[in-house]
Formats: C-alpha cells, structure tokens, sequence
C-alpha cells in the first residue's frame, strides 16, 4: 500500500479504541509523575501541571484522526540526506559552477576548488566562460573569470556601466555581443564590450530574461579566439508586469510574436528555451506550456511548477514542483521527456522543504538543486543508473568563515570547463 493511501485511511478511520489509548497513556504519564525524586518546589508546581496538561493533549491528538495533519507535519521536518558528503571535494560532472553568495560570487572547479570573484551580487557566465556579468548596487560590470583564456588575474575588471536603479539578473547573450539585465523595473541591454547601453521595455516582472540559444548557422560563425558569434540575432524573452510574454530581437527592436500571447492567469515563475530555440516553457504555480518562438501554442507541459531547465539535448526537460500540503512544502523534481504533452512524467527527487537553483550538468547526466532548509546541495542522476550524492554544509562552504547568516548560495550556472 502507498504512503499516500496509508495517510488517507490514518485521516478517514478512527483509531481503535481510541478512548482506552488516551486513557493508557494517562497512566503512564501519572504513574512517572507519582514517582518523580526529587519533587519541585510548591512554586513550581503550575509550569509541570501544564508540561503534563501539553503532553496528554499531544498523546491524544496523535493516537487520534485529527493527528493525521500533525503526524504529517513531524514526518515533514527538513532533514535532508542522511548520508550526505560533509563538504565539497569535487563534482560528479566535468565542467565550472557559479555560484552566487552573500560575500559574491565564486567559481568552482571539477575538483572541488572555488575562487571567490569579488564583493558582487547577481552574476552571469558570457559564452565560454570568459567573463562574468556582476552586479554592484546600481553598477553592472564584467570582470574576468578565466585568467588562462584573457591572460588576466581573475576578477579584474573589464568594463563597468552606472544604470538608472538597482541592478539585478545579468544575462549574457550566447552571441557574446549583448547583456541583458534588470534595473528597477526596466529591462536594459547593453553590448558586450559595455558600450551602447540603452532600456528595451518595462515596467517587467520579476522573471529573469532569456536568451533565445544560437542556432546550428549561428554556432558555425563562432569566432574560436572571442567566442564571439557575430552573425547571430540577439533573441530576448522577457515577462511585463501585466504576465504577457514578449520575445524581442533587441538589435533592430522587433517584436517576434505573430501571435498575440494573452496575459497569463496567474504568476509566471521561470522562462526557459529548448537548446535548439525552438520552444520556450512557460512556467507558472499552476500551468506549465510550451510556446513557440512566433508566440503560437505549441502544447500543455504539465499542471506548473516553479523552475524549469531543458537538458543540454534538448530531449528532457525538468521542472521542480511545490506541493502545499497540511504540514507544509513539499517539493518534487521531475522529468518531461521532449516537453510534449502526454509524454510520462517521471519523478527523480523529492523532500520537505523547497528545493531550489535547478541546474543541468554540461553533459546531461546531473541534476543540481539546492536544498535550503537542509543546508545541502543534492546531484541527482539522471538516466545513467547513478547513485544520488548530496553535501551538506553548503552554507559555511562558501561563507568562507565569514560568518554571515543571509541567503543560501545560488547556482546559476554550469559550464564546461
């Protein structure tokens, strides 16, 4: 019998004799307190008479149907893996993690070795690695992050722009020729050399935007020294605030929709492009859709979630799903075989607890999510018979005995290395 049916009967059946359950655990508790050396002091006498008044509610609330919730709740305390690794010595995949942490970003190695970038917020790979797009208060700037590639230490500026408000959401385009990003509530682009800053639209909703990934043409004029792609459009998805969906070349400013997209019905949570920039997932709390680059209905993913990442094939996509249940968030990982509609569901992961930063290994064979309330990093093994592998403390890893208490790391980004 499932867990899920269990729970239902533990909701629906009244416990047998119930009454002489409650009365059994009475007696237990009575007979300790009778027997209890030394006694306390008289003025102590009302705290133990409500501590055993508490226990012989809980006894009977958990020996009851109305436990069920409660037993739920116990059974929902975030634990995370038990058997998970006490720090990072390596990842199960080659390639470079960037991770975002309240001292800045860092960079990780296959080997397990991380290099702290500097004091920035939000930040962003260019293609190939080079560089990193960090935000700085009302700065964006780019700063080197592969010092063999430009021939220059690693953090060292190469070009920084003051925007109009709050930078957040670096998004570097895989042309390398263009940065998008968030300042208040415009959306602002500007070229890859930091030259040509200018707003594309807004007000725009708290969704990071999207770019539309080269096409197979546009890969073969990759320039091998720059890693720049001069022939590519500059493809860019982006959310307003009335929950529509745009997708704008930002070089001439044109609109790609030839099909009205009507504001959604609720909250969008993530955009995400299928690697060959023939679909993009539509992610909200309650819907999950697949457009086409024109704007034009492509099919029904599956009932929503709050982050979604398409496998570097293109084959899969995953999407984490919170589910609100009587004794709190529970989230589950799960797999769409080529983001069609009927296409079977496969669960890969779940727990207690929100599981966050869903990130595809370079090579398709790990799934990287966070897990806040268990202080853990869990790599999930995706079709290759793998074991999962999970490390804890993530928190103090890249706190760097900082001591800070904020927000738990972000990946934003896997790479080959």
């Amino acid at each position: 019998m499932s867990k899920a049916r269990v729970q239902e009967l533990l909701r629906r059946e009244p416990v047998p004799d119930a009454a002489a359950a409650e009365e059994r655990a009475w007696q237990v508790i009575s007979t300790a307190y009778a027997e209890r050396i030394p006694a306390p002091p008289a003025g102590r006498g009302w705290r133990l008479a409500v501590v055993l008044a508490g226990a012989t509610i809980l006894a009977a609330l958990l020996l009851s149907p109305a436990g069920a919730a409660v037993r739920d709740w116990i059974h929902d305390v975030v634990t995370g893996e038990g058997d998970a690794a006490p720090a990072l010595t390596s990842l199960p995949a080659s390639g470079e993690l960037l991770v975002e942490s309240e001292l800045g970003p860092w960079i990780v190695q296959e080997d397990g070795s991380k290099r702290l970038i500097g004091a920035y917020g939000d930040a962003a790979f260019s293609p190939h690695g080079r560089y990193l797009a960090v935000a700085d208060g009302r700065e964006l700037a780019a700063v080197v992050a592969d010092a063999d590639a430009v021939g220059q230490p690693a953090g060292t500026p190469h070009w920084t722009i003051d925007a109009p408000q709050h930078v957040s959401d670096p998004a570097w385009a895989p042309s390398g020729v263009r940065v998008a990003y968030r300042s208040g509530e415009q959306l602002r682009a500007v070229s890859g050399d930091g030259k040509g800053d200018r707003a594309i639209a807004g007000p725009i909703a708290s969704v990071s935007p999207v770019w539309k990934p080269l096409s197979a043409h546009e890969e073969a004029c990759v320039d091998a020294a720059t890693g720049i792609a001069s022939c590519a459009a500059n493809v860019l998805a982006w959310v307003d605030a009335g929950r529509r969906v745009h997708i704008v070349d930002t070089d001439s400013g044109r609109s790609l929709l030839r099909h009205a997209v009507e504001p959604f019905p609720g909250e969008i949570t993530d955009l995400a492009w299928s690697p060959d920039g023939h679909r993009l997932v539509v992610l909200g709390n309650e819907f999950a859709v697949v457009l086409r680059p024109d704007g034009s209905f492509a099919t029904k993913l599956l009932a929503g979630g709050v982050a979604a990442a398409y496998s570097p094939k293109g084959d899969r996509v995953a999407v984490v799903e919170r589910q609100y249940r009587p004794g709190g968030v529970h989230s589950v990982v799960s797999l769409v075989t080529n983001g069609a509609a009927g296409s079977p569901l496969k669960r890969l992961y779940g727990g207690p607890g929100q599981l966050t930063d869903l990130t595809w290994s370079p090579d398709g064979r790990w799934l990287l999510v966070g897990y806040p309330g268990a202080d853990q990093w869990v790599f999930i093994p995706v079709g290759h018979g793998g074991h999962l592998h999970a490390v804890a403390g993530i928190g103090d890893e890249f706190d760097a005995g900082g001591g800070t208490s904020g927000r738990f790391p972000r990946v934003s980004g896997w790479i080959d290395g």
